[in-house]
């Protein structure tokens, strides 16, 4: 069995709106599992259960989004484009 799994899933150059639609959908897509996650817990252990792993990350990637597009805007208005590479590497945890 692989100890680890490399692989690419977004690579190349992008205009600041191609990219946008990208990396926006990665997040919404964050955003909306863990969600999905707490209410899943919500239903099966009661509202009592500890959500607060997602709701801190739903935080944080409330965040990421907004400075992306922040930076975003900037490289648009300075008519850039942008060079992506998003690599994923799994590996066993421990």
């Amino acid at each position: 069995m692989k100890k680890q799994l490399e692989f690419k899933l977004v690579k190349g150059d992008f205009l600041p709106e191609e990219a946008g639609k990208v990396l926006f959908s990665l997040i919404q897509n964050k955003i909306n599992y863990h969600n999905v996650e707490m209410l899943s817990r919500q239903i099966r252990f009661g509202f009592d259960d500890d959500v607060s792993h997602s709701e801190k990350r739903i935080i944080e990637l409330k965040e990421i989004n907004e400075s992306l597009a922040a930076f975003l805007r900037e490289v648009g208005q300075e008519g850039k484009s942008l060079k992506i590479d998003g690599t994923f590497v799994l590996s066993l945890a421990d």
